[in-house]
């Protein structure tokens, strides 16, 4: 039984506008706590981690509102599917990160696998994105992005620096706004 386009839609509607408030709530929830609370230079806390988690959860975000732009048109087969996935990932990252509850998620301790969580979750996205949507202009792009990602999760488990994975953090951002500009 196929279901129809309007449902679709609806449903779409419905998750990317629940998601994007689920990001928007968690992000803000942990500025204010970052900024009201105890700063983490007091807290002893890696000022390099904090910057890298806060880099990765705005990553998904951006993402997630950008792929979303174009809600109005009819869903392809694999949009609504794509956001769900995406925005279960998103999400997921987000408790990794800390950012959904304080007291869950990879402690700062567990940096790496934090990262590691961020990584995977990229690419995983840009690997679905490859097999599911045949844009020419933003294939390599994505095999970059998937890459860039693999990088910086090798060397999170491998204990490379922390300047690396900012880096490298720092690229995934430089391929995001290519995405966007030839989007």
């Amino acid at each position: 039984m196929a279901i129809e386009p309007e449902t679709k839609k609806a449903f779409r509607y419905m998750w990317v506008a629940g998601a994007l408030g689920a990001y928007f709530i968690a992000v803000i929830r942990k500025l204010l706590t970052d900024f009201f609370g105890v700063p983490a230079p007091l807290t002893g806390l890696p000022i390099g981690d904090v910057l890298v988690r806060y880099g990765y959860v705005l990553w998904f975000l951006t993402y997630f509102f950008v792929t979303n732009l174009r809600l109005t048109a009819d869903p392809d087969d694999w949009d609504v599917p794509f956001d769900v996935i995406q925005g279960a990932i998103g999400l997921s990252v987000a408790f990794a990160m800390g950012f959904l509850d304080q007291q869950q998620g990879f402690s700062f301790a567990h940096q790496a696998y934090a990262v590691i969580f961020a990584d995977a979750g990229i690419i995983v996205i840009a690997l679905l994105a490859l097999c599911w949507f045949k844009k020419p202009k933003l294939k390599a792009i994505r095999l970059v992005g998937a890459a860039v990602a693999a990088a910086s999760g090798v060397a999170a488990y491998l204990g490379g620096p922390g300047w690396l994975t900012g880096v490298l953090l720092v690229g995934l951002w430089v391929l995001l706004v290519l995405f966007i500009w030839k989007r």
